[in-house]
């Protein structure tokens, strides 16, 4: 996720943070990596036919559980959710930590033992021990989700560290749990006659995801990396894409902003961007990779309301 360079200079400037004194009503840095909140977003959609104005799309992303990580703040992301009456719920990848590179096994490793994080050691699972704590935190997602019960069911899509883990054990145990996880294909959601499309790809970095096929539905695509959306935007349209991967920066100087980016189109950090005749929301997600902290960039789950046009409300 991060090179040897940017990694080096993290590192000085997380250890130098400590020593950085601001007045308690201005945090200089900010160890955010609990302070998670529901952050809800209205999108305006030309194409929605009007029947699903008010849709509720509720998003969760990048929760990372793993043996360094604790579920309470998966459990505190579905919480959220509860009473919201959600019509969809949309999983956009990396449900399990893969302890990818040294940065990560580093720190990870020295994480001390907190109400957040359990204590880890330098024993690195072999690689079937490692398929075993996936399928097991895979199944922990799924059951905790599942006990909302959205309208329309839950879906979920492929995340980098998904793939490294098992893709084919992610797949099996959320369909057996009544998720639709969508590797390049699509399902319709109707009303009254009227239909939307949601569409879920491979990953980008270690799948291999494709264009959705055309068709006149109000189209929304999921995919983990949000690199995807901008490179199908320039080919295709389509009316709103959601992803995850960037983590909003996780690292977020005062000034300087994110401290190292694992995406190419650095405008798609996070938040509701526009591209072409596509708007694409990327959520910060809920947990940490790289480096088992969020410092200025609080974790969140997202409420998406979609909504019509202003012409299509004063048609009905």
């Amino acid at each position: 996720m991060i090179s040897r360079r940017s990694f080096l200079f993290g590192s000085s400037v997380l250890g130098a943070s400590s020593l950085v004194v601001g007045s308690r009503n201005n945090v200089v840095f900010k160890d955010t990596s609990n302070d998670l909140s529901l952050s809800e977003i209205e999108v305006t959609v030309p194409s929605l036919p009007e029947i699903f104005s008010g849709f509720k799309i509720g998003l969760i992303s990048d929760t990372h559980l793993g043996t360094c990580s604790s579920s309470k703040l998966l459990i505190k992301s579905v919480d959220l959710f509860l009473d919201k009456k959600i019509d969809v719920l949309v999983l956009a990848g990396d449900y399990v930590l893969v302890l990818d590179n040294f940065s990560s096994r580093f720190f990870y490793n020295r994480s001390k033992s907190s109400q957040q994080l359990v204590t880890c050691n330098m024993d690195f699972p072999s690689f079937s021990d490692s398929l075993e704590i996936g399928e097991h935190y895979f199944k922990e997602m799924a059951h905790q989700v599942c006990r909302l019960n959205p309208t329309h069911g839950i879906i979920a899509v492929l995340g980098n560290h998904d793939r490294w883990n098992s893709a084919e054990n992610c797949c099996r145990i959320f369909q057996e749990s009544g998720i639709e996880a969508l590797v390049n294909r699509s399902i319709r959601i109707s009303r009254g006659g009227q239909e939307i499309e949601l569409y879920g790809c491979d990953d980008y970095t270690t799948g291999v995801p494709q264009l959705p096929n055309a068709s006149n539905s109000t189209k929304i695509v999921i995919s983990h990396n949000p690199d995807f959306l901008a490179e199908i935007a320039l080919k295709t349209s389509f009316a709103l894409g959601l992803a995850g991967h960037t983590h909003g920066g996780q690292i977020n100087l005062p000034l300087f902003g994110p401290l190292f980016y694992n995406i190419e189109n650095q405008e798609l950090i996070q938040g509701l961007i526009q591209i072409k005749d596509s708007q694409v929301i990327v959520s910060r997600g809920v947990g940490t990779s790289g480096l088992p902290w969020r410092i200025n960039c609080p974790p969140e789950v997202n409420l998406i309301t979609l909504r019509c046009t202003k012409n299509q409300l004063e048609a009905i």
